[in-house]
């Protein structure tokens, strides 16, 4: 193959598609394999790129076509010259042109809308998976593989920026798409061997940057999909397809930024920027302009500012120099002096006995102790504490009697020597937790459950006490302002069993309430029945007496009258009964006519029992009888 054979973009373009086909699997299967976020951003991206190969394909094989063209039309002009013809001369000029014009209002903006698609979806994909996977083990060999790949990609993009020189020009897009790939596998291996080598895990963090660079690609061939519409043309120019990068060119080429912004300018708007005087000036005094800024930026750091409420301690080479307060101070630039501010007007909090990021994030949920969700794993036993108790009766005697209860603590604390507590001990909040920690053992540690949940003020205010004397002893230059017992309750891993105590004492309660309540219903009710009961059968009584005394003194009255006309007595009753048995009976009296006499008496008469003379005079009847006549009646 000649060197300037333009066959040479159309084997780049295999080469590059098989390079970042496998440069993406690799990728991709180390960061399934081994959990890796920033390898499947380098995925991503070489993935994504494949779709500017394959533009270069297309347009090396057009080119390489024309250039079929222009030899057969240089070919048949010398048999025309030597006065012969070809069979299909006619034919031959127009296929080039129709090719050229294809490309240009199809094909190019096709890929260019297919690589913003496929950007922007691997940004949303990527920001989906996150750092998930982030926690199992890296493989060695899996970042090796990516340098290697890094390497590959590497001389394969300087050897597309060789070729845009010569025959096939827009090679460079390829060159600029290797040389990002590459970039992308070497930062995704030297993450993979720093967590594997190191256990250092922030270069996962680096998938963000992915996340962000994808996305900004994505709208980048948008943009200049748009752009390429309305910009002016140039007689001769070369045309850059608008899913050539102009953001990865200033990557590939960090030396001639300068110049890669001013060919963008060039090509976007249709005149010659670079041959400019502005463009003279900034090329002649960007680099000192930057150095004074950069010199500038560093003289800036000898300006100390220290804010409200706080102190700061200056350090030259490590060594406490002087101290501070608000303001504005003037000491040597860095690294020489090194600004330590400490916020000496804030009240710190510290918790023990589980992790303070509970504290924030649980506030809009209930938590309960029993579950053990809420407590980190690995430090359910930083807080249990041995109590002392009474001991049953029924209870084993060769076992303690103590109670094992889980207690967390909020200590709030301020820093009243900022140089001692900057240089005293290397974490000075870790060892106030720690003492803490002791001095809430020590505390609790002689107490009974009962007594210690009556006392949590008076506790709380001796761990204070007792916190403020031990941090005095390792001079950690802090106030203790206060402290509280915020968790107090036997460990979560006990929570059934005390939950079905509670439960059976609550329900046991709740039944000797019910009882209280029912009793409380009941005994006034059966009190009033009983008092009705009485007052009715004292009433009835009353009223049988009052009836036996009249039925006496009505006998003796009859046995009066009795004595006083025994035949007078004996008809009047008499007649007395045969006008009650009438009475039920329909009777005829049959007669002669002569003989019946109608005797009208309208005068009132009295009937025997008003005179005496009635019913109960003749017969007398038992109390029985009385009362079923009265209801009779």
């Amino acid at each position: 193959m000649a060197t300037g054979d333009p066959a040479r973009g159309l084997w780049l373009g295999w080469i590059g598609l098989v390079a970042s086909l496998a440069g993406g699997g690799t990728a991709l299967a180390v960061a399934w394999h081994g959990g890796s976020f920033v390898a499947a951003g380098a995925a991503a991206h070489l993935l994504a790129g494949v779709w500017v190969w394959l533009g270069l394909l297309r347009e090396s094989a057009r080119r390489a076509r024309a250039e079929r063209e222009r030899l057969e039309a240089e070919r048949l002009a010398a048999l025309a010259r030597e006065g012969r013809r070809s069979l299909f001369e006619e034919e031959a000029p127009s296929a080039g042109g129709a090719a050229a014009g294809g490309w240009a209002a199809v094909e190019a903006p096709a890929l260019a809308v297919l690589l913003a698609a496929s950007e922007l979806g691997a940004a949303g994909a990527l920001l989906s998976l996150g750092e998930a996977a982030a926690a199992r083990e890296a493989s060695l060999a899996g970042a090796a593989a990516l340098c290697g790949g890094a390497f590959a990609l590497l001389v394969l993009g300087r050897y597309a920026f060789a070729l845009a020189e010569g025959p096939a020009p827009l090679a460079a897009a390829g060159g600029r798409r290797a040389t990002s790939g590459a970039f992308a596998l070497l930062v995704a291996g030297l993450a993979l061997a720093a967590r594997h080598s190191f256990g250092l895990t922030a270069g996962e963090g680096l998938g963000y940057a992915f996340v962000a660079s994808e996305a900004l690609l994505g709208v980048e061939a948008l943009v200049l999909l748009l752009l390429e519409a309305y910009r002016p043309r140039r007689p001769g120019e070369v045309a850059r397809p608008p899913y050539d990068s102009r953001l990865l060119g200033i990557l590939a080429a960090p030396s001639s930024i300068a110049q890669s912004i001013a060919q963008a300018v060039d090509y976007q708007f249709g005149f010659a920027f670079s041959q400019t005087w502005l463009y003279g000036f900034l090329q002649r005094w960007v680099l000192p302009l930057a150095g004074f800024a950069a010199a500038s930026l560093w003289l800036l750091t000898s300006l100390v500012v220290v804010g409200p409420g706080e102190r700061a301690i200056l350090r030259r080479f490590g060594r406490p120099v002087r101290t501070v307060g608000p303001g504005l101070h003037l000491a040597l630039p860095w690294p020489l002096v090194r600004v330590q501010p400490l916020a000496t007007g804030r009240l710190f909090t510290l918790v023990t006995g589980k992790h303070e990021g509970h504290a924030a994030g649980d506030g809009a949920r209930v938590l309960s102790w029993t579950d053990a969700g809420h407590v980190d794993e690995g430090e359910e036993g930083a807080s249990l504490v041995l109590l002392a108790r009474q001991r049953a009766a029924d209870e084993d005697p060769g076992v303690a009697p103590v109670n094992l209860l889980a207690v967390a603590a909020s200590v709030h604390y301020r820093i009243r020597d900022p140089e001692a507590y900057a240089t005293g001990v290397r974490d000075p909040g870790a060892l106030l937790e720690a003492l803490a920690e002791r001095e809430l053992s020590f505390l609790l540690s002689g107490a009974d459950l009962d007594v210690l949940l009556r006392e949590r003020g008076e506790r709380a205010r001796a761990l204070r006490d007792a916190l403020q004397q031990a941090s005095d002893r390792f001079g950690l230059g802090v106030d203790v302002v206060g402290a509280s017992l915020t968790d107090l309750h036997p460990p979560a891993e006990v929570g059934d069993a005390f939950e079905e105590v509670t439960v059976a004492l609550e329900e046991r309660h709740a039944r000797i309430l019910e009882a209280e309540v029912f009793s409380a219903d009941l005994l006034p009710r059966t009190r009033s029945e009983a008092a009705r009961k009485r007052s009715r059968a004292a009433s009835e009584a009353r009223r049988r007496q009052v009836l036996a005394e009249a039925d006496a003194r009505r006998f003796a009255a009859l046995r009066a009258a009795h004595d006083a006309a025994p035949e007078v007595w004996r008809s009047a009753r008499y007649l007395d009964r045969l006008v009650e048995a009438a009475a039920r009976r329909r009777l005829i009296v049959l007669g002669r006519s002569a003989e019946v006499r109608t005797d009208l008496d309208l005068q009132e008469k009295l009937s025997a029992e008003e005179v005496g003379l009635g019913q109960r005079a003749f017969v007398p009847r038992s109390r029985d009888e009385v009362e079923a006549s009265k209801e009779d009646e």
